[in-house]
């Protein structure tokens, strides 16, 4: 057989099917959703690890200029303040801005420049 008999057959399938293309649609759809919802994830963690790595070096900075001394339990408060204020707006950064699926699939594209815009197209 040649390509273009291949080509009719296939195209012929999926017109005859009548619902490939739309279940194909679904999966690709679900499919980066879960994509985004790793995206979310991974930006989740990381501005909690800021948060804690930030959070860090301010109990450090307090601990090594001495501010420790006067009242332990003030230092202690403060920085767990500090430390649950940058987590709470991490995670609502990571929430509230979180990559829809045309994100997800622009995100995929810009590692996989070989897909040539095709899996935009097919979210269209």
């Amino acid at each position: 057989m040649n390509s273009d008999t291949l080509r009719n057959q296939r195209v012929g399938s999926l017109a005859l099917e009548g619902t490939r293309i739309p279940q194909v649609q679904g999966e690709l759809r679900q499919t980066l959703r879960q994509v985004a919802g790793r995206l979310r994830q991974v930006r989740l963690w990381r501005a909690l690890t800021v948060a804690w790595l930030l959070a860090a070096a301010l109990g450090g900075l307090l601990w090594l200029t001495g501010s420790h001394a006067a009242d332990g339990s003030s230092l202690v408060r403060v920085v767990a303040m500090v430390a649950t204020l940058l987590a709470l707006l991490g995670t609502f950064q990571a929430w509230w801005f979180a990559p829809g699926e045309r994100q997800a699939a622009q995100q995929v594209e810009q590692t996989f420049p070989e897909l040539n815009s095709t899996l935009l197209a097919a979210l269209q």
